[in-house]
């Protein structure tokens, strides 16, 4: 089975599917070059994970070159662009002049909310979507919500969330312990309960509303980390004023973002927009109960009442009554020496990854 991938960069949530790809089959993974980019650097970073070498193309239309001279059984392209058109076209053109062909996989990250409710990130998107759709063979997607969906409407679609593979987070996560408690020495969080929020700091993912909640409680041993950068720092930074419990610590990426979810008792992910949220998934793995928005694809890794709740990112009240219930009933203080927590995800990726490999070789 020969098979040519396509991502616009190797994002960190995918590398052990990529990986998995790579050692059960012949696999050419390709993305974009580019490397003044942000996403440019985060690939390389991720090195040392790799079980492929990925090849960079520095335009789209080198793609072809790789579809011309050689014979691939399966290709699996990212969204609906550029590179699925091409795909398509040169499909149609091989079926016509050679009487060969391949079937397209198309990976699509949109959530259910997304899509249903009409809330995609521009029109072009939604269009392209529908256009393409009907000429290819599969498409996997991030929530079951989403594939029932799918399948409905087109009698496509799969279920593979973005999710990371859980022998390795759970190792990653143990080497991270030092620094996890040096982190709760520096910042003396000892006999804290610790709220934790990691993303861009914009205005779709609800931080304000998340800030003002937090606020009204009056819990004293409470600290909320908040990682990451983004337009809105200024402004929450401002309502925040004073507030000792509330720290903002910037962008985190490796063992120094990880060693956090060894700490927090409570992720939030509040988002109105969202396609998935693989930070839900690296939470989880961490040991940390979270509070999530219905409108994030990762809802679908949460059990009510389980690892946590899902909540309408629209109503504060409810978000309050279930972040108070959370410190009160479900949060213990740190204590040092810090042990290694249970991993809450309930869908794990060893299992998963079946359903990918069943699409492949079914």
């Amino acid at each position: 089975m020969k098979i040519l991938l396509y991502h616009p960069f190797i994002p960190p949530y995918r590398v052990d599917l990529f990986n998995t790809l790579s050692k059960r089959y012949e696999t050419d993974i390709v993305t974009m070059y580019n490397g003044d980019c942000e996403q440019a650097f985060k690939s390389k970073s991720l090195e040392h994970l790799m079980f492929f070498k990925p090849i960079s193309i520095k335009n789209k239309i080198f793609f072809l070159k790789f579809l011309i001279s050689n014979k691939y059984d399966i290709i699996i392209p990212h969204e609906f662009g550029i590179i699925t058109i091409i795909t398509i076209i040169y499909r149609w053109w091989l079926k016509l002049t050679l009487k060969k062909t391949y079937r397209l996989i198309v990976t699509v990250d949109d959530s259910y909310d997304m899509v249903v409710n009409h809330n995609q990130f521009s029109w072009k998107h939604k269009i392209a979507t529908q256009l393409m759709l009907p000429f290819v063979d599969e498409m996997i997607n991030v929530e079951p919500r989403i594939v029932d969906y799918y399948r409905k409407h087109y009698g496509k679609g799969i279920y593979f969330p973005i999710i990371c593979d859980d022998n390795r987070a759970e190792t990653v996560l143990k080497t991270c312990l030092p620094i996890s408690e040096r982190i709760v020495k520096e910042f003396n969080l000892e006999k804290k309960k610790i709220l934790l929020y990691v993303g861009r700091l914009v205005k779709l993912k609800n931080l304000e509303m998340v800030i003002q909640a937090y606020m009204s409680i009056q819990e004293s041993d409470t600290t909320f980390i908040i990682i990451g950068d983004g337009p809105e720092k200024t402004k929450l930074k401002e309502i925040t004023k004073g507030r000792k419990d509330i720290l903002f610590l910037g962008q985190k990426t490796g063992h120094e973002l990880y060693a956090w979810y060894n700490i927090a008792q409570i992720f939030i992910l509040a988002s109105w927009q969202e396609a998935f949220g693989a930070v839900t998934n690296e939470a989880l793995q961490g040991g940390c109960r979270c509070l999530i928005s219905k409108l994030a694809g990762s809802q679908c890794l949460i059990k009510e009442g389980v690892n946590g709740y899902t909540f309408n990112p629209h109503d504060k009240t409810m978000f309050t009554t279930l972040l108070t219930a959370e410190i009160k009933k479900n949060s213990t203080p740190i204590k040092l020496p810090l042990i290694q927590r249970p991993n809450l995800m309930t869908q794990r990726f060893e299992m998963l990854i079946n359903n990918i490999i069943n699409l492949i070789e079914g």
